[in-house]
């Protein structure tokens, strides 16, 4: 998954979806009624409302929760985003909207710039994956705190909805090291000493239907539950 997420021109995301088979809102007709009210001044200036940020929009949806989009999020360089609300475009500059002007290619070119973190996309966010001058426990650190709050209807996707990150940090941050049920063989001492923040579960593993439940060590990623180290 990480070579087709990182390989594509743009991910198409439908932010309020609650399936994989919900629609694109605002392709098919009447399948978005959002309306922006306006406001008309003495001096006949009209000034229109702003509609629900990025933040809202995207960073609290349903598609933003569940553990299998997480690479989605973090793998795709550019994201378009159907919403209830409007039409956004994520890419590694920031943010541009539907009810907005401003570019946000345009920064620094003389133009009005945008200001990243109150669209809701700072770029040292759990979103933007930064490695330039942090060290690669830090790194993992968050992105496993991240995804461990993440919603799985099957616990036994732990593993395979993480495949797709766990493939770039084992081929970019820890030199091809094997990673074991989620914990990195190169820092397996410092991997198996996170720490819980909410009461925990085991996990099963993926069986054949025929087999008795196998579970995840109690040391590994493979737990039900928010934790960090």
């Amino acid at each position: 998954m990480d070579a087709i997420y990182q390989g594509a021109n743009f991910t198409i995301v439908t932010a309020d979806g609650n399936n994989a088979d919900a629609s694109l809102l605002g392709v098919v007709p009447v399948s978005r009624e959002m309306m922006q009210h306006t406001v008309r001044t003495l001096d006949g200036c009209v000034l229109p409302n702003v509609l629900p940020d990025f933040g809202l929009t995207v960073n609290d949806s349903h598609w933003n929760k569940r553990g299998w989009t997480y690479q989605e999020r973090v793998l795709s360089s550019r994201k378009v985003y159907f919403s209830s609300a409007q039409l956004l475009l994520e890419c590694p500059h920031g943010v541009n909207r539907e009810d907005d002007l401003l570019d946000c290619h345009d920064q620094g070119k003389g133009s009005a710039s945008v200001n990243l973190p109150q669209l809701g996309l700072d770029m040292g966010d759990r979103y933007q994956i930064m490695q330039s001058g942090r060290l690669n426990l830090l790194i993992y650190e968050g992105i496993v705190h991240e995804y461990s709050m993440r919603d799985l209807t099957y616990e036994e996707d732990f593993l395979d909805a993480f495949q797709g990150r766990a493939a770039v940090l084992k081929r970019e941050l820890f030199r091809n090291s094997p990673i074991l049920d989620g914990v990195p063989v190169s820092m397996l001492d410092a991997g198996v000493i996170w720490r819980p923040s909410q009461g925990l579960q085991r996990r099963h593993r993926r069986t054949n239907t025929h087999e008795q439940k196998q579970w995840f060590p109690s040391w590994s990623d493979g737990m039900d539950g928010r934790y960090s180290l």
